[in-house]
């Protein structure tokens, strides 16, 4: 019995999710990148350290004994420098791009070991690394699973 915690990242890394009309490219790990520079973004950053578990139950259906865990993970994608383009109005229509495409991606989640419970996303305007004063235009996904141990 082990938790399933980075079969649920590898998932949520391997979605084909689309900005400016191409796969966004996803760093984690050892892909990850001290700063962005211009020619980095679009990028979804998917960290286990902001991996949190909420909760974790026993539930003892029939003869056998099933634990779940839920937990929740940020998966963050810088869109652009702010001060590029036109403003608003300009980057608007790739945050609902973005957004829409995480969605129909996301609804492929899930198997007999997670399920998916959860989808919430916003935009905002986010430093990387924090306390840099280098601003992006970001589209936060917080996911919250229920993964499976059996």
């Amino acid at each position: 019995m082990a938790t399933h915690i980075t079969t649920i990242i590898s998932a949520l890394a391997a979605m084909p999710v689309q900005a400016y009309g191409a796969t966004v490219t996803v760093r984690q790990g050892t892909g990850l990148h001290n700063t962005l520079e211009a020619a980095d973004v679009p990028c979804r950053i998917i960290s286990p350290l902001n991996a949190t578990s909420q909760r974790t139950k026993r539930v003892t259906p029939g003869a056998g004994r099933v634990m779940t865990t839920e937990w929740t993970i940020e998966d963050i994608c810088y869109l652009r420098f702010v001060g590029e383009g036109l403003g608003l109005s300009d980057i608007a229509a790739v945050y609902v791009e973005y957004m829409n495409s995480y969605i129909e991606c996301s609804r492929q989640l899930g198997n007999q070991i997670y399920a998916i419970d959860l989808l919430q996303q916003r935009t905002q305007v986010v430093q990387y690394p924090a306390s840099s004063e280098r601003t992006y235009h970001a589209v936060i996904s917080t996911c919250t699973f229920t993964d499976i141990v059996q």
